[in-house]
């Protein structure tokens, strides 16, 4: 059975108030997807935080889009998703 294989990936990853966890999280990520020769993009969405989460996402070359208020968890999917390039 042939298998097929996904070169090319967006991934979303929806953010409120995550200045803590979102850096580590997307450098693990983005190791993954290096190690498996991926083609990707990683999308932050900020969800309207009231922290430091889209600056700490920002230092790791990460393609950030800030809500101005909290929208919630599937408008901030949907905004990734409008914004990406690739896909899956």
């Amino acid at each position: 059975m042939p298998t097929s294989q996904v070169n090319e990936i967006s991934i979303v990853i929806p953010a409120y108030n995550e200045e803590k966890a979102v850096a580590e999280q997307i450098t693990k990520l983005q190791r993954v997807l290096n190690e498996h020769q991926t083609t990707y993009e990683i999308i932050v969405v900020d969800d309207g935080s009231n922290d430091n989460t889209a600056e700490k996402a920002s230092l790791t070359g990460t393609q950030v889009i800030k809500h101005i208020r909290n929208k919630g968890y599937g408008a901030a999917l949907k905004t990734g998703i409008r914004a990406s390039q690739y896909a899956y």
